[in-house]
């Protein structure tokens, strides 16, 4: 049994090119979000008191009231990089799994895929349509729903070479004395 088909290319083409790009979005995010982090420390820590002053009067004249903590802006962003970075992983195992023809890494990935979905929703329903969620839901959800489709095709297809060739066959006993 060949590998199967979707949209006429290989599954395991498909496989790569959901996992590479994954892997460069995330890695993108990632030194975004590292270097947003690391300025807001900075500019947190180095501000004076006169600055802090008309910061909070020009935020308040733009109707923000309650600016977030040092604190939890880099608890939110360390949050978002950790799960930035097992995503890049996540991303990492698809590939393996594909070049080793690893099931488990492949099944690990699609429980992976409909987790990365189901919070993609949540923070949509939580953020109540903010843009930035939005988008991200039209980058990722169409990357990551038929990626678990895709990867059970290919997970068919490893199970049904092995099978044809008799080698990696689960063995049972049977005794046929116990039948009748």
């Amino acid at each position: 049994m060949s590998e199967k088909s979707f949209l006429c290319f290989r599954t395991g083409i498909w496989l790569q090119a959901i996992a590479w790009i994954l892997i460069v979005l995330y890695s993108l995010k990632t030194i975004f979000l590292t270097w947003l982090l690391l300025d807001t420390v900075y500019d947190r820590l180095t501000v004076n008191a006169t600055e802090e002053q008309a910061w909070q009067e020009a935020l308040a004249d733009l109707g923000i009231e309650d600016y977030p903590s040092l604190l939890s802006m880099v608890s939110e962003l360390l949050f978002f990089i950790i799960a930035f970075i097992i995503a890049i992983t996540m991303a990492g195992i698809l590939l393996k799994g594909y070049k080793q023809r690893n099931v488990r890494f492949l099944k690990a990935w699609i429980v992976f895929a409909v987790l990365a979905v189901l919070s993609h929703i949540l923070f949509l329903v939580l953020s109540l349509g903010e843009i930035v969620v939005v988008i991200a839901m039209i980058i990722y959800v169409p990357l990551y729903a038929p990626s678990v489709w895709i990867t059970n095709l290919h997970i068919n297809s490893i199970v049904g070479e092995q099978h044809d060739d008799g080698d990696n066959l689960p063995r049972y006993e049977v005794h046929h004395d116990d039948v009748l």
